[in-house]
């Protein structure tokens, strides 16, 4: 999420797309205000600046199926959008690129593992990415594991949908769909335009063809009609 966006998120824009962090009872109100009071101390930001407010959680409804894993359904779509909006970009401005690799990436350095939860405290809420072990170290250390909203231990899956490799595709399905149209049309229309051309032309010929030969037979019919000149008679002499 950017926090600092109040009108939307990357390209989308309006009020279906406006940052918000929502609970649903008094305890999750106090959650949210204490995370956000320590992203803001980490992060050395002013919560002035903070667009995205902490509001109670309204009813919500499911989106239509089309809706529904549309990065695993079109994956070149998706991929065309997040790359367009400059999505990844911002996001590691916002956050940094150490963080955003953290849950970008499946070895997922931000989470801990059994054998370093211990040094997090007892519910390993004071954890974050910078003071979780590196890649290698949670590697070496065993499974990773994250702690689950009853703040229990449980082992971090990812990918959990089998979401396949992203393909930024060169441009969405429906762009190329109106291309592919708006082509076709443009050819059928061509080819229309040479057909009566053709045709014009060819009717242009006959006409001029026919002009000729009605000519030519008025002109022969002329040379008959012309009657030989009479010899002249010779007159008396004196």
């Amino acid at each position: 999420m950017d926090p600092f966006d109040g009108t939307g998120q990357f390209c989308d824009k309006g009020s279906s797309y406006y940052p918000a962090i929502f609970y649903a009872t008094e305890e999750e109100r106090l959650v949210a205000e204490g995370v956000l009071d320590t992203i803001l101390l980490q992060q050395d930001w002013d919560e002035a600046d903070i667009a995205a407010p902490i509001l109670p959680r309204p009813v919500f409804w499911t989106a239509e199926d089309y809706h529904q894993d549309y990065y695993i359904k079109n994956p070149s779509n998706y991929g065309f959008y997040k790359n367009g909006c400059r999505r990844p970009q911002r996001l590691k401005e916002v956050w940094g690129e150490e963080e955003y690799m953290c849950y970008h990436e499946e070895s997922h350095t931000c989470f801990v593992t059994a054998d370093t939860f211990d040094d997090f405290g007892d519910d390993g809420n004071n954890a974050t990415s910078s003071s979780l072990p590196t890649e290698n170290a949670a590697a070496d250390n065993g499974q990773l594991q994250i702690t689950n909203e009853d703040g229990e231990l449980v082992p971090a899956k990812s990918n959990i949908k089998g979401a396949g490799e992203e393909k930024a595709g060169l441009l969405p399905t429906w762009a190329t769909i109106t291309i592919l149209v708006v082509i076709t049309i443009i050819v059928l229309v061509c080819v229309t335009q040479m057909g009566l051309k053709l045709s014009e032309r060819h009717k242009q010929q006959r006409r001029e063809s026919e002009i000729a030969i009605e000519a030519e037979a008025t002109k022969q019919a002329t040379i008959i009609k012309v009657p030989s000149p009479e010899p002249k008679k010779e007159e008396d002499g004196v």
